[in-house]
């Protein structure tokens, strides 16, 4: 009898490490067939293009609004965290 749980006690973590990989893969398929890809959104809401007198062009993109983060005074914790050290602003 001991034989078969020194057994078990080997093979388990192999399985299990099996097991949670095929179930992790699972999740993911769910997850994507759930939510597909959004749109592409545009990488630069302008471009500004000029020419000099070389005929080079000089083009200055502009950040599109979807790449610009909002103001905040979290500084980069999270709200549980800044709830936990008593920063509640």
């Amino acid at each position: 009898m001991l034989e078969l749980f020194v057994i078990l006690g080997i093979a388990s973590p192999f399985l299990l490490m099996v097991w949670l990989t095929w179930a992790r893969r699972k999740a993911q398929a769910r997850v994507a067939a759930a939510h597909p890809d959004p749109e592409p959104q545009a990488r630069f809401a302008t471009e500004d293009v000029d020419q000099d007198a070389a005929g080079n062009l000089l083009t200055r993109p502009h950040m599109a609004d979807h790449e610009a983060l909002e103001p905040d005074a979290s500084g980069g914790e999270f709200g549980g965290i800044r709830a936990l050290q008593g920063r509640r602003d």
